[in-house]
């Protein structure tokens, strides 16, 4: 697993948003704007897996369960700095 700084996450982040509203549907495409969606989306993942913490339940969120009511830190992401 790689190791991203800050920095590079934000720069994916950016080129995601600006990737997003030109990258082809197609389902199996393999133009360059749909190849680097891709590779900015794994630098954003494996930063998020090793820097951001979700303190919430997915498989409670997956069932529709609310979280009205529980604390707000229970429910919002925490970047580790």
């Amino acid at each position: 697993m790689s190791t991203y700084t800050k920095e590079q996450y934000e720069y994916a982040l950016k080129r995601i948003e600006e990737l997003l509203p030109i990258t082809p549907d197609a389902p199996i495409s393999t133009s360059a704007q749909t190849l680097e969606l891709s590779i900015m989306s794994m630098v954003v993942e494996e930063y998020e897996t090793q820097h951001c913490h979700i303190d919430y339940d997915l498989e409670r969120l997956k069932n529709g369960y609310s979280f009205e009511g529980a604390a707000e830190k229970q429910v919002e992401y925490v970047l580790a700095e």
